[in-house]
């Protein structure tokens, strides 16, 4: 759901219903729907976190990403 276009297959969605009810499916895309938006919003307009997150350089680093600029300033 996250990739761009969209690739949910059938057999990828039968996989995702077995282990969840359908509101949790909806909760779930709508919950994904709603990080992507904001994401793409805040890398459009250049958002950066703030430091409002802690853990934010631990999580980036444990993914291969350098820390925003604002977050090394702090």
């Amino acid at each position: 759901m996250t990739e761009t276009p969209q690739r949910v297959t059938d057999e990828l969605f039968q996989r995702v219903q077995a282990h969840y009810s359908a509101p949790e499916m909806v909760e779930m895309a709508a919950v994904i729907a709603l990080e992507n938006y904001r994401s793409r919003f805040n890398r459009c307009f250049g958002v950066e976190p703030r430091g409002a997150y802690a853990g934010l350089e631990d999580l980036l680093a444990a993914v291969g990403l350098p820390a925003p600029e604002a977050a090394r300033r702090s």
